[in-house]
């Protein structure tokens, strides 16, 4: 059995080097992704030892009027600081994911974002 794992990024390489080390350690076969928007990071992730890098379709910051539009999940103010903050984590997720679903022989595929380090293979 195939595990293809996305990890997804803007600037913690260090955390993605970490997460690739320990799944590189692990004896099952896994294909590593990385999905990132961030192109001063690209250049470092290529040196890695992972399978394939996604770039994401960029969004960029939305200005302030349309940012205020009423969201159920958040005020007014967080609206303004987060609302494009969360299209581009969701985009990253949804763009590795289908990078692997499309162009990889695994099967089965798990996301993670580059902070939460999966430690034990046996819990995959």
């Amino acid at each position: 059995m195939k595990i293809g794992i996305v990890i997804s990024v803007y600037d913690k390489l260090y955390e993605v080097q970490k997460q690739v080390e320990i799944i590189r350690s692990w004896k099952g076969e896994y294909e590593i992704g990385v999905s990132c928007d961030n192109p001063d990071l690209w250049k470092k992730l290529e040196k890695l030892d992972i399978d394939f890098l996604v770039k994401p379709r960029h969004i960029p910051i939305l200005d302030e009027g349309f940012a205020n539009r009423k969201t159920p999940w958040a005020t007014k103010d967080e609206a303004k600081k987060h609302y494009s903050i969360r299209l581009r984590a969701a985009e990253c997720v949804r763009s590795g994911c289908w990078h692997a679903t499309e162009h990889t022989n695994c099967d089965y595929i798990i996301h993670v974002h580059a902070d939460f380090w999966m430690l034990d293979e046996n819990k995959v």
